[in-house]
């Protein structure tokens, strides 16, 4: 970002560099095709490494990309830009239509998490390609889907490690009627996908829309595959929430118990964090969009 520095060596040198910081971050986002790592890594995982993973550490993908390169983003070739906006598109329905395949529970969330992800590069390479106030809300949405990822799939992850701790089974056809034995887990579950496919009045939602709305100047009705990728998400969701969730009951797994407590307690704080900032995303979405103006 220092002008002397980039006049201090080779062109070919600070293009190097510029590389080099993409390649890192789009890996660490996941991005399509650099993503394989993920769903291996999160179904290996402890759970509490899966909440920390996708909690935080991918968010250090969109950060990357949206703190550190946006600044320098006038340097991308205009072909780069719009191939980096392609993959976003493409990873927003690959990972979607992945997630559809998948029978284990932790690994459709694991490519849920990267298809969310995937907004952040569409925002980040529309809003270098767009201007005016579509750029700021295209960008400020970016920005916003870092944080509200974050929240939405702790939620997920840790609803899902209460469940797996009473069945001991992460299988989809492994469960099945839960929800009779326990209700509050599973509505915790529940809440946690519709977060996920982007229900308004949750945090999900206010990220997604802002990107397919300050999209659509840059890369017009190519931003419908945003919500084609958006209405497969609610497809697969829905489906294995009725097959895990509802339906007869599992009788191979015995009476199972609600949860206690403390782990409602948290559950309860994830969940508010999360309606909170879905119904009043001032105290972020300001501050970010306030940023997206001047930078």
């Amino acid at each position: 970002m220092n002008a002397n520095f980039q006049s201090g060596i080779p062109k070919i040198g600070y293009y190097f560099i510029i590389f080099g910081f993409l390649a890192a971050f789009l890996i660490k986002l996941p991005a399509f095709p650099l993503h394989e790592w993920l769903p291996n890594a999160h179904y290996t995982a402890p759970f509490p490494a899966s909440i920390m993973l996708s909690g935080g550490l991918l968010s250090m993908g969109g950060y990357g990309l949206l703190g550190i390169l946006y600044p320098v983003s006038a340097l991308f070739p205009d072909m780069l830009t719009y191939v980096l906006t392609g993959l976003g598109l493409l990873g927003i329905v690959y990972f979607s239509l992945t997630s559809m395949f998948q029978t284990n529970l932790k690994r459709m969330i694991a490519y849920s998490s990267a298809a969310e992800m995937s907004f952040v590069l569409v925002s980040f390479g529309s809003s270098i390609l767009s201007n005016g106030y579509p750029r700021v809300l295209d960008l400020s949405g970016g920005m916003y889907q870092t944080v509200a990822h974050s929240f939405v799939i702790s939620l997920a992850f840790t609803s899902l490690y209460y469940i797996y701790k009473r069945t001991h089974t992460m299988q989809i056809y492994g469960l099945g009627g839960i929800q009779r034995y326990t209700p509050v887990a599973s509505s915790f579950f529940l809440v946690s996908m519709m977060a996920s496919f982007g229900v308004p009045a949750l945090a999900g939602f206010i990220g997604e829309f802002s990107i397919i709305m300050g999209s659509y100047q840059s890369i017009g009705l190519l931003s419908l595959i945003i919500v084609f990728g958006l209405m497969i998400a609610t497809g697969y969701f829905l489906w294995a929430a009725q097959r895990s969730l509802f339906g007869p009951y599992n009788e191979s797994l015995g009476k199972l118990i609600d949860l206690n407590r403390y782990e409602m307690i948290i559950l309860l704080f994830m969940l508010f964090i999360s309606i909170f900032f879905g119904i009043y995303p001032e105290p972020i979405f300001g501050m970010l969009h306030i940023y997206a103006l001047n930078i």
